[in-house]
């Protein structure tokens, strides 16, 4: 089964090295800098994504990533996991349906490989 891979998160270093490290394991990772450009993707993908990376904190004028990521879990069944990851402090990130995995920044890519494809 192909696996398409959505990243959300507003700086650029971390979109272009979870690029270069996931599309090794993925057949199509796709990056967007906030929600709306997530969407946008989302909405116009020839390949609906498999996967989610998304980012808690988008500044003041975005939502967050807690309350995105649920809403997209619904509109697009193609997703089978979602993880979201935070500079915060995990512990205090509420649970919420439509997350299932919660990664504390700076993200171990092993662990949240494993997570995503079990490997």
């Amino acid at each position: 089964m192909p696996r398409f891979l959505l990243i959300v998160d507003d700086r650029e270093d971390l979109r272009v090295g979870f690029h270069r490290y996931f599309i090794r394991f993925f057949d199509e990772v796709l990056v967007a800098s906030d929600p709306a450009s997530a969407e946008e993707l989302l909405s116009r993908s020839v390949n609906a994504p498999t996967h989610v990376v998304c980012d808690y904190w988008f500044g003041e004028e975005h939502p967050v990533g807690a309350s995105v990521l649920p809403a997209w879990r619904r509109r697009y069944p193609s997703i089978v996991k979602a993880a979201l990851v935070s500079g915060s402090e995990v512990a205090e990130l509420p649970a919420t349906e439509g997350i299932d995995a919660v990664f504390e920044k700076p993200v171990d890519l092993k662990s949240l490989r494993a997570f995503l494809i079990g490997q």
